[in-house]
């Protein structure tokens, strides 16, 4: 399964890569023309990532470059950071909340097979 995701994203960076240049060149301008929204939409993603469980070594890499791309090095580092950190303690925030209050039904009668 990895590898086949793995060959489909190269597969698709190779037909796509002229409009990812593109759209990543607009997201920087964004970034750039940005300087508050730009962390907030991070922490929001980073959030989302962390409430799915979906792993984010690759956002981390990613924002780190933009940030990097769009700012100098040493404020680039620190929002980046700062982002990542109060999305990812949101994420597990919502996480947590969701699975105790709002589906704390369900997930006792998953519980309850195992019993």
């Amino acid at each position: 399964i990895a590898i086949g995701c793995l060959l489909t994203a190269i597969i698709f960076i190779c037909v796509f890569h002229s409009q990812l240049e593109h759209e990543t060149i607009l997201f920087l301008n964004w970034l750039k023309d940005n300087p508050i929204m730009g962390p907030v939409v991070l922490a929001f993603v980073f959030g989302l990532t962390t409430m799915l469980c979906i792993p984010g070594p690759i956002l981390i890499a990613g924002a780190g470059w933009a940030f990097h791309q769009a700012y100098s090095p040493i404020p680039a580092i620190l929002i980046s950071v700062l982002s990542i950190f109060v999305g990812s303690i949101l994420g597990s925030l919502s996480a947590f909340l969701i699975g105790r209050y709002v589906l704390r039904s369900k997930i006792e009668a998953m519980a309850g097979d195992f019993r």
